[in-house]
């Protein structure tokens, strides 16, 4: 008998939306562990690594926990979720997140299919743009793409132009919106080329998010973030300037 993949979960609940165009809406949020890129800023360093349990919300908005073992199985997956999606209307997708989801792009080609048979909800996919291949794999079943564009200046010099848009090229088919991190160290110039190759693919709608101060990483000016929101509409019709609202919030 085939035995099929599974998947390291760190946690299962529903939230509110922190990120992106879609914040403020509620979704049901499924975060992987592991990541296949190390960003200086990351604010899930918890879920980075495996862990042996996985956080399941027993019930949408209680803020109570089971505690399930790892790894768990697609079919597994789909029961743990029955229990807060009984009441589909309050949520607008059903969120895959990490770390880093396409990490697990075997899991999630047999966890999807199953998920969209059962729960009649769009499905997000949070990605950080890297892992065409396996985008490939599961596209047929993803209805949003949020896609972080990486810039060298926040990456400690790591440049993933030629995979980002690699990936655009294939999730472009899809609802997809990009978001760029900003800190105090991006320049205009390289932000300006990083909007210039992005829009030779679409007029993708582009979210600026000032990072969230960690250690010695800082957003840019008010000054700089206008001016940086001033080079998006350049090239983009839809060019928002939003922090971590769930930060603010200080909701999960």
């Amino acid at each position: 008998m085939l035995e099929l993949p599974q998947a390291y979960i760190y946690e299962i609940f529903s939230t509110i939306q922190g990120e992106g165009i879609y914040v403020g809406e509620r979704e049901v949020f499924i975060r992987f562990c592991g990541c296949n890129i190390s960003c200086p800023y990351c604010d899930t360093e918890f879920a980075l690594k495996r862990v042996s349990a996985c956080l399941v919300e027993k019930e949408a908005g209680i803020r109570e926990f089971d505690v399930r073992p790892n790894p768990i199985g697609p079919e597994e997956l789909v029961k743990l979720l029955a229990p807060l999606l009984k009441n589909q209307k309050i949520h607008h997708s059903l969120f895959l997140t990490g770390g880093e989801p396409l990490i697990w792009g075997q899991f999630l080609a047999h966890f999807l299919p199953q998920a969209r048979r059962v729960f009649n909800l769009p499905i997000t996919l949070e990605t950080n743009g890297t892992l065409p291949s396996e985008l490939a794999r599961v596209l047929p079943w993803i209805d949003i793409i949020s896609m972080d564009y990486k810039l060298p200046s926040t990456m400690g010099g790591a440049n993933y132009a030629d995979a980002h848009k690699e990936f655009l090229l294939l999730a472009k088919s899809k609802d997809v919106f990009l978001k760029f991190v900003l800190t105090a160290s991006v320049g205009l110039e390289e932000l300006r080329e990083a909007f210039a190759m992005v829009h030779k693919l679409g007029d993708f709608p582009i979210v600026l998010q000032p990072v969230t101060p960690v250690e010695n990483i800082q957003p840019p000016s008010e000054v700089l973030l206008l001016k940086m929101q001033e080079i998006g509409k350049e090239f983009f019709s839809r060019v928002k300037v939003l922090p971590q609202m769930h930060k603010l919030m200080r909701i999960r």
